[in-house]
């Protein structure tokens, strides 16, 4: 390609994308490192079988943020490094697909799995085990390593002048393949998350409507019935939901850039298009801010992991049990068990 024909960025376009893309690695890389670390090293966060779901995806996006960001910093720093085609055009372009495809393949996972737990909850232990679980990983990374390995051995990876970025073009790459990849990376899955996601939420306002209704005809309030947003299985329910659906609001200005820039004659200016690609990196960060905000046992392991502590009871609470007791042997006792069931 002819350097004279590639649009480069001007100072002040390099220096607004350099800074964003620079906040989004930093952030990225420590925060879901922070979710890796914690998952891993309480198992009061490892009780439901979702939060495996949730250390695949953080490992996804760090991957993400560790490979894919810094090569993309790197061509807005230096555009003439891949706009000749090279190599790192090749490789950059190849390896921009395997983790995005894992992170949108696990968030379908688990919308399965808050699925299954809302409309099947008597069945959810039988159907949602160790091994189904390890299947959903499993597939994830089969499906980001399948289409990445199709992409380059048959798929024609290149400089874009319009995105000013490499990946497999339409041109010089079979039609079945680009379709495939579109429908089961692309619009298959976003369009089950969302059937699925909303699925969620208006069973669960039914059962929540149910259940007033059934109480207010009842004198005496009915403590056995319970919606599916309430019980320890909540929060995590929300948490997911919430991050489904920003996922699916983050990937919008994509997917309205690559549909237009479909056809030929339709021009949409470069930064338009890579700032649509950086609204979607966005996404490898916002999971941690959700986890943080919605859930009070990741917010209080996050705290620990800074300050290199355990997630024992407070000294607090402690004195509070002993005063409440009288006893110092029951004290210590529930001290013990309930510090088991924390760590």
């Amino acid at each position: 390609m002819d350097l004279e024909d590639t649009y480069f960025w001007t100072e002040t376009e390099k220096l607004c994308l350099a800074l964003t893309l620079g906040v989004i690695i930093i952030f990225g890389l420590c925060g879901n490192l922070l979710v890796i670390i914690v998952i891993l090293r309480f198992k009061r966060l490892r009780r439901y079988a979702s939060s495996y779901l949730i250390l695949n995806l953080a490992i996804s996006d760090f991957l993400t943020a560790s490979t894919n960001m810094p090569y993309h910093l790197a061509t807005v720093l230096d555009l003439s490094i891949i706009s000749g085609n090279g190599l790192l055009c090749k490789v950059g372009g190849i390896l921009s697909y395997p983790f995005y495809i894992s992170s949108t393949v696990t968030l379908v996972m688990l919308a399965i799995e808050r699925h299954i737990a809302v409309s099947d909850p008597l069945r959810y232990l039988s159907r949602v085990t160790s091994r189904t679980i390890a299947f959903m990983i499993t597939f994830s990374w089969f499906q980001a390593t399948f289409f990445t390995s199709l992409f380059a051995i048959l798929g024609n990876v290149e400089f874009s002048n319009n995105s000013l970025d490499c990946g497999v073009t339409w041109e010089g790459t079979p039609l079945w393949l680009s379709l495939l990849a579109l429908i089961l990376n692309v619009a298959f899955p976003y369009l089950l998350l969302l059937i699925m996601s909303l699925r969620v939420m208006f069973i669960a306002r039914g059962q929540m409507r149910r259940i007033a209704l059934e109480t207010t005809a009842s004198s005496q309030p009915s403590h056995r019935k319970r919606s599916v947003f309430s019980g320890p299985d909540s929060k995590a329910t929300v948490v997911i939901l919430v991050v489904i659906f920003v996922f699916l609001i983050l990937w919008i200005p994509y997917l309205i850039t690559r549909c237009l820039m479909v056809f030929n004659d339709f021009e949409i200016p470069p930064i338009i298009n890579t700032s649509a690609v950086w609204i979607l990196h966005i996404s490898t960060v916002v999971n941690v801010v959700i986890y943080s905000l919605r859930r009070t046992d990741y917010r209080q392991a996050f705290k620990n992991v800074i300050r290199c502590t355990s997630m024992s009871l407070p000294r607090d609470l402690e004195l509070s049990v002993t005063n409440r007791t009288g006893n110092p042997t029951v004290s210590l006792r529930r001290m013990s068990t309930l510090t088991q069931t924390l760590n």
